[in-house]
């Protein structure tokens, strides 16, 4: 071989070993432009999900708003505690009927965030017709209300008269304070 022929050669084999590394360069470089757009696209995708399910959470949200304010009619607001436990009282007294609030709790409900219940115990004494006609007022309270227990028991008798006494035990639920 003369040595053009081998200058020659030895200068493709150059030009083709570089020729080579570009080509490998570029090709690692093509896939790792590949592996960036497929990490855009999965974080766009999971973007377009979530902006889509809150589209439908925030639909939902507004079609049930005239639900909540039917709810919110049954359930006793946070602040209105006293005027509730004042009303119950005031019943009472409208009945005819002595009356004492004697203790209240609150009380979660199983698997429910934003609401729990008021156990209300209410002293009452009077006479016994008055106890029970005082008995459907409390069953139509405008709350979600629940009658739990009834005591009574005679404390005197004055005549024809017959004093009773007893204690009342009423669940209203109530919307937890924010």
């Amino acid at each position: 071989m003369t040595p053009f022929a081998k200058k020659i050669l030895l200068t493709s084999l150059l030009v083709l070993g570089i020729s080579l590394c570009v080509y490998g360069g570029l090709l690692y470089e093509v896939n790792r432009q590949d592996k960036k757009v497929k990490e855009q696209a999965r974080a766009h995708a999971e973007s377009v999900a979530r902006d889509q399910q809150f589209a439908e959470l925030e639909k939902m949200y507004i079609d049930s708003e005239e639900n909540r304010k039917i709810l919110s009619e049954f359930v006793v607001a946070h602040e209105d505690v006293a005027y509730v436990l004042a009303l119950i009282e005031g019943a009472a007294r409208h009945q005819g009927l002595e009356a004492r609030i004697k203790s209240v709790e609150v009380v979660p409900i199983k698997d429910v965030t934003n609401f729990e219940t008021l156990n209300i115990s209410l002293e009452l004494s009077g006479a016994y017709d008055e106890l029970q006609a005082f008995l459907p007022v409390i069953e139509s309270l405008p709350y979600q209300s629940e009658v739990m227990n009834v005591s009574l028991s005679q404390t005197n008798e004055l005549g024809e008269e017959v004093d009773w006494k007893g204690v009342l035990e009423v669940a209203v639920v109530k919307k937890k304070p924010l």
